[in-house]
């Protein structure tokens, strides 16, 4: 049996999907809120928790012989909610685990994730990653980068803000900064792969999408995927954290946070070839995915979903 953790979540629900119809028998964690987002099966174990206890994480863990740790805060919490959520979370975790004998963890991780990092989210994910490698457990780490898919919390954000603004859209500097878009299934079918590859036990695997692209250029072909004409206006990105600063003071559930920002200030990106050398599989190029799906989304509908959003929880500190 299969345990996932953050199955609700964008890259777990996928995933869930894919192993049931592999066969697999599955045992899902996520949280109340998005415990409905997990596949209704009755091979499928499925438990509503938000933050599991020493107990509770004990009982997921009994008879499993594969962990798939997908739980983050990173797009709705802070620094404390993503500690509570990454760090402690995960202790509790692998000290469950050992006791059970699990035989495999794969965690999915951030590219450039460092413990000497200037950027919160990637030092937490160093961390995390850590705890792991020091555990005794066998595990693979998959370091992926910028994620996107239908529905996603970044691109499909972007495309929401460019068509509804009629005449402009302010970005960071000039938007130089490279990201490396990963196709959503693209990364649901390289954990799959993993699943099945000693060579990748007790490894660590950088994996990104076929392009490196500046902000600016992301911009530039969703515009072009939507058919429309938008001024990009730069700005210093220390002024547009602030402004959107004040914006969250009175829509303080907006998608756009600091880890938002901090991916869009950050260049994280790896070799191209990797993924496909790792995987045997050749990653989908951004522009032709987007076309498959972007020009129908409802982006005044998304929009509204993502502003006025729940978060799942609130840690306090």
């Amino acid at each position: 049996m299969i345990l996932i953790t953050g199955a609700g979540g964008y890259i777990g629900r996928r995933l869930v999907r894919r192993l049931r119809a592999q066969g697999h028998t599955l045992r899902c964690l996520a949280t109340p809120q998005h415990a409905r987002y997990v596949l209704d099966d009755p091979a499928i174990e499925r438990f509503a928790l938000a933050e599991p206890d020493d107990r509770q994480w004990s009982e997921l863990v009994a008879g499993i012989h594969t962990i798939i740790h997908l739980r983050s805060a990173m797009w709705w919490g802070g620094a404390a909610d993503q500690s509570a959520v990454e760090i402690e979370g995960t202790k509790k975790l692998i000290s469950a685990a050992r006791n059970a004998q699990v035989g495999r963890i794969v965690l999915i991780s951030h590219l450039n994730a460092a413990t000497a990092s200037g950027i919160e989210t990637l030092r937490i994910k160093s961390m995390q990653e850590d705890l792991l490698r020091n555990s005794g457990i066998a595990h693979t780490i998959i370091r992926s980068s910028l994620v996107f898919g239908e529905g996603d919390s970044f691109i499909s954000h972007l495309a929401a803000n460019l068509y509804l603004n009629p005449l402009f859209l302010l970005t960071p500097s000039r938007g130089e900064f490279l990201q490396q878009p990963l196709y959503v299934n693209d990364l649901v079918e390289a954990i799959l792969r993993s699943l099945n590859s000693i060579d990748l036990l007790d490894t660590t695997v950088s994996v990104g999408g076929p392009e490196l692209l500046s902000f600016q250029e992301l911009l530039q072909t969703i515009a072009r995927v939507l058919s429309i004409k938008r001024t990009m206006l730069p700005i210093p990105p220390f002024l547009l954290r602030g402004m959107n600063r004040v914006w969250r003071r009175f829509v303080p559930r907006s998608l756009i946070t600091d880890q938002w920002f901090d991916l869009v200030f950050t260049s994280r990106t790896t070799d191209p070839i990797h993924f496909a050398r790792t995987f045997a599989l050749q990653p989908q190029r951004l522009e032709d995915t987007l076309q498959q799906y972007l020009p129908r989304q409802n982006h005044f509908e998304f929009w509204l979903r993502r502003v006025f959003r729940r978060a799942p929880r609130r840690n306090r500190r």
